[in-house]
């Protein structure tokens, strides 16, 4: 009596199995799959402040960890204390740690002297250097110190601070949304 039931479950398990796997692995034939690979465009001043929860003329006083992401893949995050010395959008505290993205380890852990790294490839995207000021656009949270830089721009010394303020003033008011995406591709 227990065999036609175990045979009747056993046949019952593989049919379903079966028909599980066909489905998953045959799909609809006119299937898409779509992959966006868009970031933050940051050609434009207006799309910065609109993309960044916080934005703030800061100094960088000093550099902490860097955070290597996985071992198999080049580059980290490289944590900065850094000093508020205006807030251009949103509310912060006056001192922050910060992660920035970074290629690579730095060569030295000692505090000062650092190096002076090479310019960014993109000038929105400065490598920070303790003892110099930035605009950055960052958000805050996650798990790189109290927030994670997505902007950053050199400050220079010459440059009016009032004026500069001023002009991300407009640039915020102006709220202004970048294009769609144009870089998805699509398979199927």
């Amino acid at each position: 009596m227990k065999r036609p039931i175990v045979a009747v479950v056993a046949t019952a398990t593989v049919l379903t199995c079966g028909a599980v796997s066909y489905a998953a692995l045959s799909g609809p034939a006119d299937a898409l799959t779509v992959h966006s690979l868009c970031a933050a465009d940051t050609s434009r001043d207006e799309y910065v402040a609109t993309n960044n929860e916080q934005l703030a003329v800061v100094t960088v006083t000093g550099r902490e960890a860097y955070l290597e992401e996985e071992p198999e893949l080049p580059g980290g995050v490289q944590l900065y204390r850094v000093h508020v010395d205006r807030v251009l959008k949103g509310g912060t505290a006056a001192d922050l740690v910060l992660g920035q993205s970074s290629e690579a380890a730095p060569a030295s852990t000692a505090p000062e002297p650092e190096p002076v790294p090479a310019p960014a490839p993109d000038p929105a995207q400065a490598t920070l250097v303790p003892d110099r000021q930035y605009v950055v656009g960052f958000h805050l949270g996650g798990s790189y110190g109290d927030g994670y830089v997505m902007f950053s721009r050199t400050v220079a010394p010459a440059e009016d601070r009032e004026e500069l303020a001023g002009h991300w003033r407009r640039a915020v008011a102006a709220r202004q949304e970048q294009p769609d995406c144009e870089d998805t591709t699509g398979t199927g």
